[in-house]
């Protein structure tokens, strides 16, 4: 089963290197899509088109702790909710604490949620076309380098074929379970790192 472990459950396990300097890291977050088929009613349609994507699908929050495994995943959510509102609905909020540090792409705009409960948002900043200092450009960089496995925990999940295709309505019931089996076995396999 997928276990959002605290800082101190993680202490005296080796870090990946790339983890190392980020104190107090508990969780790197990113949203998946599934495409599904589309649903018959035009109001359905609406809630589950996805402007990212371009088409129907469902959407969920995963986080990967600093050990490099899955350790939440979300229920399943209309692809056209946003990130922020995704994370206020799933969950994920309710299972951190106070001093945790938080890594996400600088499209979760959390900082307001996060801090309310003493928790600090590691992200790239925002830039602007014609205002890209050095330093935004190189914490972007070192921040994208952590990120990335993320990205690659998110590949491994679809890999399996009943999640690397268009899911059918009928699944839509058994969607988040099917995911959080599919996280516990990407989880048994060898780590990415």
């Amino acid at each position: 089963m997928i276990k959002f472990a605290s800082l101190s459950d993680m202490e005296g396990i080796d870090r990946p290197k790339c983890y190392a300097d980020v104190r107090n890291l508990r969780a790197i977050i990113d949203c998946t899509e599934f495409h599904i088929e589309t649903p018959s009613r035009p109001s359905s349609q609406r809630n589950t088109y996805s402007q990212y994507k371009s088409g129907i699908t469902f959407k969920q929050l995963v986080s990967q702790s600093p050990i490099c495994h899955i350790n939440f995943v979300s229920n399943v959510f209309s692809g056209s909710i946003s990130e922020k509102e995704l994370v206020q609905k799933s969950g994920f909020l309710d299972l951190l604490e106070e001093g945790d540090v938080v890594m996400a792409d600088k499209g979760f705009n959390i900082q307001d949620l996060l801090a309310v409960r003493g928790v600090r948002l590691s992200a790239p900043p925002v830039m602007r076309k014609n205002n890209v200092s050095a330093s935004a450009s190189t914490l972007t960089r070192r921040i994208a380098n952590k990120r990335i496995h993320i990205e690659r925990m998110i590949r491994k999940l679809k890999s399996f074929k009943i999640l690397g295709r268009c899911i059918p309505l009928t699944f839509k019931g058994y969607i988040g379970s099917i995911v959080k089996v599919v996280a516990s076995l990407v989880n048994l396999q060898p780590s990415i790192l």
